[in-house]
């Protein structure tokens, strides 16, 4: 995810992290059949932009909501303050507002050093193949540039480009394949999140961080 205004990320820096330290739940628990005309009559959406939330990717729950929180970090402060409004008035998930106004927070506190200690060797892990079809849904459109910045040759990615051509999810599977095998051990997760970070597709970065940790 990129933003236009270069200013707009730095306002919006901290609200940032808050949704990223919560992407998962915001995913997959945000209704944006109540709180999308609510961000529209608050300003912080144009229709255009509720209309693009509403087709975005498969038009999946966790399609549109990491559309939705996309356009709210490029919102900044004002965005932000007008999603936490809406997620009490107009789909009443006052737990989801609570956590992104920082009244309460997710219970990480002291299970925080374990975790850290557990992710950093999962980080240096080969990424597993059952796991690909889950990463490659998150990638998808964006197989040919994560392709490249990874180093599969060009070759390979136009020949997975061709045999799949129109199916993003099986072009980023054969993609993902590929590397592994050219890499092997070294197609790791720490790897592709660097790799999604580059790209400056951050929320992709985390769902992805979320999957390796997640028991999937």
């Amino acid at each position: 995810m990129s933003c236009q205004h270069a200013s707009v990320l730095e306002k919006g820096e901290m609200q940032r992290q808050i949704i990223q330290q919560n992407y998962a739940d915001l995913i997959e628990q945000i209704n944006t059949d109540y709180v999308l005309p609510l961000l529209v009559q608050e300003g912080a959406l144009t229709l255009d932009m509720a209309s693009d939330i509403k087709n975005a990717g498969n038009t999946t729950k966790r399609d549109r909501n990491q559309r939705l929180l996309e356009l709210i970090i490029c919102g900044g402060d004002p965005a932000f303050k007008a999603l936490v409004k809406s997620l009490k008035t107009g789909s009443k998930q006052n737990h989801l507002a609570d956590v992104l106004s920082g009244s309460t927070k997710l219970e990480k506190s002291d299970e925080n050093k374990i975790t850290n200690d557990v992710n950093h060797s999962m980080l240096n892990e080969m990424i597993p193949e059952v796991k690909l079809v889950f990463v490659a849904k998150i990638i998808s459109t964006n197989f040919y540039q994560v392709g490249l910045v990874l180093g599969v040759p060009l070759s390979e990615i136009d020949v997975v480009d061709i045999d799949h051509h129109g199916n993003s999810e099986r072009q980023a599977i054969a993609m993902l394949k590929v590397w592994r095998m050219l890499k092997g051990r070294n197609a790791t997760w720490e790897k592709l999140i660097k790799c999604l970070k580059s790209l400056e597709l951050n929320l992709k970065a985390d769902e992805v961080f979320h999957l390796m940790t997640s028991n999937l």
